[in-house]
């Protein structure tokens, strides 16, 4: 697993570096750490870290913003946010997180923090899609997946980073995902986490694309998404 650790303070870098290596010293973890949101932003694009620790108030960056566009990529990524301005605390609601800590980080706060952090990661870390094809087997994190698209006999799985074809039946596939996911249409099956709109006919998805739902799935695809924003506010 890996932790994404970024704050322009190298000091607070270091004790909050130090501070999570004590606490995980029993944990496989890989640390990484980053002074600017260039560096931080360069490394996401190549790489799919567990947790990251942010500092709000970066140098000619705002972590808070950084964080709403870092979750367009990485939906499940757990966020702990800290600051030394403890004005942040309310601030930081406008991004996804787990935690807000202010600086100097008590280190009985911070144990919480991981704690909590380690408990969200724990319940997507085993959800993994099996595809079988002819010469191999590939398994896809669920929360990779944008959308599936039954096509004929076979069916197309988008995720954030390629596209996987399997021949597999999409009202099979719906049975096996969780809750995340909606079939809103009888050739479709979307991720919520990647949905920034709803239309009475379609979804709108973080990337511009649509999906459509179909008339007889239109009911049970409002409550399904109704649900999932209850559940993620």
């Amino acid at each position: 697993m890996q932790c994404c650790i970024c704050d322009d303070d190298i000091i607070g870098l270091k004790v909050i570096k130090r501070m999570f290596k004590d606490l995980t010293a029993q944990s496989y973890w890989q640390v990484k750490t980053f002074s600017s949101a260039k560096s931080l932003m360069n490394h996401l694009y190549k790489h799919k870290p567990e947790l990251l620790i942010m500092d709000v108030d970066l140098d000619g960056a705002n972590g808070i913003e950084l964080v709403r566009e870092i979750h367009e990529r990485h939906p499940r990524l757990a966020v702990i946010f800290v600051s030394a301005h403890i004005s942040f605390c309310s601030s930081v609601y406008e991004a996804e997180h787990i935690y807000f800590l202010p600086k100097p980080i008590d280190e009985s706060y911070f144990r919480k923090a991981i704690a909590k952090a380690q408990q969200k990661i724990e319940v997507t870390q085993d959800q993994l899609l099996t595809v079988k094809k002819r010469n191999y087997i590939t398994c896809i994190r669920y929360e990779d997946i944008i959308y599936i698209e039954n096509k004929g006999r076979k069916v197309l799985i988008q995720t954030i980073d390629r596209q996987v074809e399997a021949y597999m039946a999409i009202e099979q596939l719906s049975e096996t995902l969780d809750n995340r996911f909606v079939h809103c249409h009888k050739s479709y099956i979307v991720n919520m986490d990647f949905i920034k709109s709803k239309l009475k006919n379609v979804f709108i998805l973080k990337d511009g694309s649509e999906i459509v739902i179909s008339q007889s799935r239109r009911t049970k695809a409002k409550s399904a998404y109704l649900s999932y924003l209850g559940e993620t506010l």
